[in-house]
């Protein structure tokens, strides 16, 4: 069992890894590995549709879950021998779990495009962020699509991992980074992985229900208001959790985001300029700083 002054220790060191080196090389990333062994599994798998497709789907989650998170104890336990040594590997997996830098970066990215006039630039780097088609999206659009992208990371690429390990420890964050990139490659909801990503999805929504909801608390917050179109559009996405940050988000900065044919949220807000992707980088920040607060009082707290 890791002790509270340890798990401050492993908290601490892991956004400081974040802030100073950012993510670590493709082939030494945990994430990386997840999604490899996803694929791999997903590429054996012979769709037959309905609940044989489930139960596989099912099966790849299960094991992968199994596979990183006993590996991550197993880790911990060997690490735990030397106080010292397990906080510097736990500083390592738990940073490899959520990013701030990464995300902050390839946001401005886009803004850097946008503001230089160059509008091919700012959709490549757009595809990147979202699934979404980008090659048709004007400005207004591109800049919905990036602000919408960094609502929601700061809930699944910040919020919810670091509360997973402020509550359950290392080896639950690890969990949640397996599921929501689980979640990312397979829950879709169209063929061929509607039955196959039906298990991700689902846990997906389920372990991001209660950090969607303190993302869009925490973002009004950061705004000092937004609560209001959060409420009222909160069910505008067919995800039961992206609509609470991006609600936020977009009654925060007063602007409405919109996936064309899909949903517009705040529509009585202005359409989105180059400038609020600079304001959505200033509230990530505020909500960051936030994060790491309750995650150091949580930690404090179970160890009094």
């Amino acid at each position: 069992m890791i002790m509270p002054d340890t798990e401050l220790g492993i908290l601490l060191l892991a956004v400081l890894f974040d802030i100073t080196i950012g993510e670590p090389p493709r082939h030494l990333h945990p994430v990386v590995w997840m999604g490899w062994v996803i694929d791999q599994m997903d590429r054996r798998i012979v769709r037959r549709g309905g609940a044989c497709d489930i139960i596989r789907g099912t099966g790849v989650l299960a094991t992968t879950i199994l596979l990183f998170g006993i590996s991550t104890f197993l880790i911990m336990e060997v690490a735990g021998l030397w106080p010292l040594i397990e906080i510097l590997a736990g500083g390592i997996i738990l940073k490899t779990t959520f990013s701030y830098r990464y995300f902050r970066d390839s946001i401005k990215a886009v803004l850097d495009g946008l503001r230089g006039g160059d509008i091919e630039g700012a959709r490549s780097r757009v595809s990147m962020l979202v699934s979404r088609e980008t090659s048709g999206l004007d400005a207004p659009h591109l800049v919905s699509a990036t602000i919408e992208s960094a609502a929601e990371n700061l809930v699944d690429g910040i919020i919810a991992p670091l509360l997973f390990f402020a509550v359950f420890g290392i080896v639950g964050a690890v969990i949640y980074r397996v599921v929501n990139t689980a979640d990312s490659m397979l829950g879709y909801r169209d063929s061929p992985y509607r039955d196959v990503g039906f298990a991700s999805a689902r846990l997906d929504d389920i372990l991001n229900f209660i950090p969607a909801r303190i993302g869009g608390v925490l973002i009004c917050l950061a705004c000092g208001r937004g609560f209001d179109v959060m409420i009222e559009d909160r069910k505008r996405c067919t995800s039961p959790n992206s609509c609470y940050p991006m609600g936020a988000m977009a009654g925060g900065l007063g602007i409405w985001l919109e996936k064309p044919g899909y949903y517009r949220i705040n529509e009585r807000g202005r359409a989105p300029d180059v400038e609020d992707i600079e304001r959505c980088l200033e509230v990530m920040g505020i909500v960051f700083l936030i994060t790491i607060m309750i995650g150091v009082g949580m930690v404090s707290i179970a160890g009094s």
